[in-house]
């Protein structure tokens, strides 16, 4: 025998005899109706009081160990012929010797796929029959993934070729691939004629680990290292959430097509494990994880975002800022502004100071302002605020408010606006009935549930005007984020407003004549690079970081991506009118 095949054993239980596989130094997987006559010591006393079960199975590796004593370990909910749920594990009193190695598990993913060309895969299993009980017996059997039986297991059947047919003694036998060995599930029953079939049926890892979802501990999976994994799964088990798991993922990722969702989840574990191999996006399971611990109760709760908290942590300079103070301005019949300035703090308006009417004039409403928010910092108690700048569309969007100052009371020096968090908003968009507003949330949604800011570059020589850019961006529902290499054009800036995009950014000079291809691509690609890792929420806080940089003496200069940039910011969950803090959703 093979040295990497010594995992295939025998298994007796009572008079009942079959098949195991080796998987951990003491885990044994077989079938649960082989050990249906095995007391489980953590079952109900009722159903293990019967007379004639066995508190022992024996476990046997041809050739290298005999009779090795194990009690049941896990068994999966079988009860009869036919059930579901045909899976169980034993323990070995000791762990098996060295001689004896673990089996390998194919890929998830490449399971059961036919080889290039050919409509079936070769499959191989070995069975303890009682005419071969010492040394056991192979089979050769073929099969492939599209011949499903209720959503558990796949019908085989013996190779015409192959003398050996399914009898009694293969079940709990791991059916594995020949050119490697490597184990793709495990023969559970056959069709019998005179003791002997050429049909039958496996369980493919897929459901094995669906039932017994430690198997997943074992297997090659590409999307949570084995360590954290074990943690997480182990976190969860057994936990009962408030809401249907569907609820929790679509809020998740809002743009999912419902019907690729599994209509339920065998458990909190089975949804983890879905968007972990299904919603390919980078930063998808913290993303889920974070919104389902809300829908969970402690102790898990608590446990969870620990968890998230040691394995998907938030740098410390861009964590969610809790507070801001408000600009908020109105543009009034006589184009003058109405303007107000305030407070908020954990979601809540800390005063209601009276609006004023100031000239529609850069440097009045710079003086306006900065002596206005110098009034608000005394309300704060440390420094984890930013400032909202909610103005009408057009020019006031690009007013440099980053370079503008903090005048504090009699303090000699000013210190510059770009400290601090600083975004602009659209004012307009919180006027629910209009068009902008429908269609504002769903991009926020979308680029939320992608967990990372995917940004898409307006070059200044893109000759699209207003209906051109609009269809753009209506055409393309998952667009949440652009970057401008100039300070884009009214028609631009207004398409993409009204198309609901969420987060831009733009240089606020404008674009020179003759155009400058490479410091423009150069911008964008700088920007793009920076903005890679963030999360929608951490925006403000990286460009303020980024803007720090910019003029800096040491990391700065006039070409630094940062150093003359507006940020849109607009999260519709933010209402300002009361303002929500930042994040809170």
């Amino acid at each position: 025998m093979m040295d990497g095949m010594l995992w295939r054993a025998r298994v007796e239980v009572g008079n009942a005899g079959g098949s195991g596989t080796l998987v951990t130094r003491d885990l044994v997987l077989t079938c649960a109706h082989l050990v249906q006559g095995l007391r489980d010591p953590n079952g109900d006393p009722a159903e293990n009081g019967g007379a004639g079960l066995s508190d022992k199975a024996y476990v046997t590796f041809p050739g290298k160990a005999e009779g090795l004593p194990a009690t049941l370990y896990w068994r999966g909910a079988w009860k009869e012929q036919g059930n579901l749920h045909d899976i169980a594990v034993l323990r070995l009193d000791r762990p098996a010797p060295e001689s004896v190695p673990e089996c390998v598990f194919d890929a998830i993913e490449s399971s059961l796929r036919p080889k290039e060309g050919e409509k079936s895969v070769q499959i191989r299993g070995l069975g303890f029959p009682p005419t071969v009980w010492e040394t056991g017996t192979h089979v050769t059997l073929r099969t492939s993934i599209d011949r499903v039986l209720k959503d558990e297991w796949l019908e085989v059947d013996v190779e015409k070729a192959h003398l050996q047919q399914l009898s009694g003694g293969f079940s709990g036998a791991a059916v594995y691939l020949p050119e490697n060995g490597a184990v793709v599930g495990m023969l559970t029953d056959a069709i019998l004629k005179d003791g002997r079939g050429p049909l039958g049926k496996i369980l493919p890892l897929d459901t094995i680990r669906r039932h017994w979802e430690e198997l997943d501990d074992l297997l090659d999976l590409d999307w949570l290292e084995p360590e954290p994994r074990r943690e997480l799964r182990l976190l969860v088990a057994g936990a009962q959430p408030e809401k249907h798991l569907r609820i929790p993922l679509m809020k998740a990722f809002p743009d999912l097509v419902p019907r690729h969702i599994p209509e339920s989840f065998s458990s909190v574990w089975d949804a983890i494990r879905f968007v972990g191999e299904e919603v390919k996006r980078t930063g998808a399971v913290a993303t889920f994880l974070r919104e389902l611990a809300g829908y969970l109760p402690d102790p898990p709760r608590s446990a969870l975002l620990a968890w998230c908290q040691r394995h998907f942590p938030q740098p410390a300079e861009e964590k969610r800022l809790h507070g801001s103070i408000v600009v908020r301005a109105v543009r009034l019949r006589d184009q003058d502004l109405h303007m107000v300035c305030y407070a908020v703090h954990n979601g809540r308006r800390m005063n209601t100071p009276p609006g004023e009417p100031v000239p529609a004039d850069a440097e009045q409403i710079r003086t306006w302002v900065e002596a206005k928010v110098a009034e608000q910092i005394p309300l704060f108690t440390n420094d984890k605020w930013m400032v909202e700048f909610v103005v009408p569309r057009g020019e006031l969007m690009s007013l440099p408010f980053d370079e503008w100052s903090i005048r504090e009371g009699d303090e000699e020096w000013p210190v510059p606006m770009r400290t601090k968090a600083v975004v602009v908003r659209d004012v307009g968009r919180l006027d629910p009935g209009s068009l902008a507003a429908q269609a504002w949330p769903s991009r926020w949604q979308t680029i939320l549930g992608r967990g990372f800011v995917e940004i898409h570059s307006v070059d200044c020589t893109l000759n699209y005007g207003y209906e051109h850019f609009y269809s753009w961006l209506d055409g393309e529902a998952d667009i949440g984020v652009l970057a401008y290499a100039s300070h884009p054009k009214a028609e631009w800036l207004a398409a993409a407003l009204r198309s609901g995009i969420p987060i831009m950014l733009w240089h606020r000079a404008d674009c020179p004549v003759p155009h400058p291809p490479d410091s423009h691509r150069t911008f964008l690609e700088t920007l793009t690079e920076k903005l890679s890792t963030a999360t929608p929420d951490q925006v403000p806080a990286v460009v303020m970081k980024l803007r720090k940089e910019a003029w800096s003496p040491v990391t700065g200069g006039a070409d630094h991506c940062a150093r003359t940039l507006t940020l849109l910011w607009d999260d519709p969950d933010r209402d300002t009118d009361p303002p929500l803090m930042m994040g809170s959703a």
